[in-house]
């Protein structure tokens, strides 16, 4: 669920999820894309915040493996060549 903090009026943050919209939220339900425990939105908010972070620095990680699988490869090549030594 992609909620956006600066949209929300104050009231509602407070609120669980299923009061907010409770068709949407069914739908949620439904396709299991939602906790047994029902989060305030609130709650929700600060969640979607944690994985963006979680997966920047995933991301980043990532980012740092490939850089060093990259020269490890290169490194292996080139050593491999018969013309290097």
């Amino acid at each position: 669920m992609h909620l956006q903090n600066d949209t929300i009026r104050a009231p509602k943050k407070n609120l669980r999820l299923d009061k907010i919209c409770p068709q949407h939220f069914k739908a949620l339900q439904c396709a299991s894309l939602i906790a047994k425990t029902i989060p305030t939105l609130t709650e929700q908010l600060q969640c979607n915040e944690a994985k963006k972070l979680e997966q920047a620095k995933d991301d980043s990680n990532n980012q740092c493996n490939r850089k060093r699988t990259m020269n490890v490869v290169i490194k292996n090549l080139v050593n491999a060549c018969p013309d290097h030594h």
